[in-house]
């Protein structure tokens, strides 16, 4: 596991304390630096993303992106998915709800035994992004991406 690269990706608005919780039961399950968490304020009008900003800025694993207007949330997920991809190299980019606790202390194993290796040449035109999501009444909506030819 230590090999990959993982990136949890938090798009948060306005609720600090979900956020805060969300991050703190990452923290917790893993430890590693090989395990980010990019974290996308989506132009909260009560400053909560100056407050989550100011909050994460000394950690090295932690990135704040503040956005000045709310992109709406498959936009939103798009800076930080860019930020994941390109900027931290990311090898997996599991965006999840900022409600959403990870309890589960195998999880990430999971993600590398459980789903497939992507097939195809990075050098191509980006040809799909494969998306799989499912609810969880403990960890609520979890996504998983995948590259299938070329890069983001």
């Amino acid at each position: 596991m230590e090999k990959h690269n993982f990136v949890f990706l938090i798009l948060h608005y306005i609720t600090t304390t979900d956020t805060e919780k969300c991050v703190n039961s990452i923290l917790e399950k893993y430890k590693k630096d090989n395990v980010k968490i990019v974290i996308v304020d989506n132009g909260s009008p009560n400053d909560s993303g100056k407050y989550i900003y100011d909050k994460y800025k000394k950690n090295k694993r932690i990135k704040v992106i503040l956005s000045e207007k709310n992109l709406g949330f498959a936009n939103g997920n798009n800076l930080g998915f860019e930020y994941a991809k390109n900027k931290l190299k990311a090898d997996f980019i599991i965006m999840i709800n900022n409600d959403t606790y990870l309890i589960q202390d195998d999880f990430l194993e999971r993600i590398v035994s459980d789903i497939p290796a992507p097939k195809g040449d990075e050098n191509l035109p980006l040809q799909a992004l494969i998306f799989d999501s499912f609810y969880d009444n403990y960890k609520g909506a979890l996504s998983y991406v995948r590259i299938k030819n070329g890069k983001v």
